[in-house]
């Protein structure tokens, strides 16, 4: 079953609100390229850590090192193309 980068984003802004209690008001698509770490958003650096496992958890997939280099894991839409990229 193919899953589409819509899908995959709406995964992650529900893992966002629920997990890390970000409101839903600023999970709309104009922010999703703000990095999380931001003045927007407010998460740690931990905060991404516990988000990164439950990305991979949600999605069976494992991210590797490579797609965190570089910003790579930063903001909803950079998640989503990593998980894209995993998944095929």
């Amino acid at each position: 079953m193919a899953i589409y980068n819509n899908d995959i984003i709406k995964t992650i802004v529900n893992l966002l609100k629920v997990r890390f209690d970000v409101k839903e008001n600023l999970l709309v698509s104009e922010n999703y390229h703000f990095p999380l770490t931001g003045e927007l958003f407010h998460l740690t650096a931990v905060d991404l850590v516990y988000l990164l496992f439950e990305v991979e958890d949600e999605f069976k997939i494992r991210i590797p090192p490579d797609s965190l280099k570089n910003y790579g894991f930063f903001s909803v839409n950079a998640i989503a193309s990593a998980v894209q990229k995993e998944i095929g």
